[in-house]
């Protein structure tokens, strides 16, 4: 209805629903679905291109394209900024610290979770705040900061009960679990994946 009508919105909004949804549950049709999202969003200057960026980089991730994730949340944040979509904004800046977790680029995502959990410490809590903390525990932890590693963590792990999210739980829980076992704190890392 939405492309007979011409409502250019309208078709956006369906096309990135049933293109997440399709993608997610592993229809590669649901990529196409959310790129088509993309180019209307593009083509009429709709602020829903930030979150279809988002959207693909997440995609991009679970399919193991790490650069292509990199590249499509940094263009996310960069509409968002654009658009001035100040909640996009700051969860953009909280996800960018898992892209450079995983880009290896440490010092970046190191200085980017410092800056975005300054915010939520100063009063501006944020969804994404475990999962930031949890990045940080682990780069301080690889580079033998196991006092920051543990506090992180054990805020992160306070933070997360509290959100309940599956795809925060895991990777805070699994990220403890790997502290703990390598701290030879046996008992700890059972409990925690009990």
């Amino acid at each position: 209805m939405a492309e007979e009508l011409s409502l250019d919105e309208e078709r956006i909004t369906a096309l990135s629903s049933i293109g997440l949804g399709r993608a997610r549950a592993g229809d590669a049709q649901g990529v196409a679905d959310l790129e088509r999202a993309l180019e209307l969003a593009l083509a009429c200057n709709s602020p829903e291109a930030a979150r279809l960026c988002n959207n693909l980089g997440f995609i991009a991730l679970t399919e193991g394209d790490v650069r292509r994730d990199a590249e499509l949340r940094a263009e996310s944040l960069r509409l968002a900024t654009r658009f001035g979509i100040g909640a996009m904004v700051r969860f953009s800046r909280g996800v960018r610290v898992g892209v450079e977790y995983f880009a290896g680029t440490w010092d970046d995502c190191v200085r980017h979770a410092d800056e975005f959990l300054a915010e939520c410490e100063a009063g501006s809590p944020h969804y994404l705040e475990s999962d930031v903390r949890q990045r940080r525990a682990i780069v301080r932890f690889a580079r033998g900061d196991t006092t920051g590693a543990e506090a992180d963590a054990a805020t992160a792990l306070e933070l997360v009960r509290e959100v309940k999210d599956p795809q925060l739980v895991h990777h805070v829980f699994s990220s403890n679990i790997r502290i703990s076992a390598e701290l030879g704190r046996l008992d700890a890392a059972r409990a925690l994946a009990a």
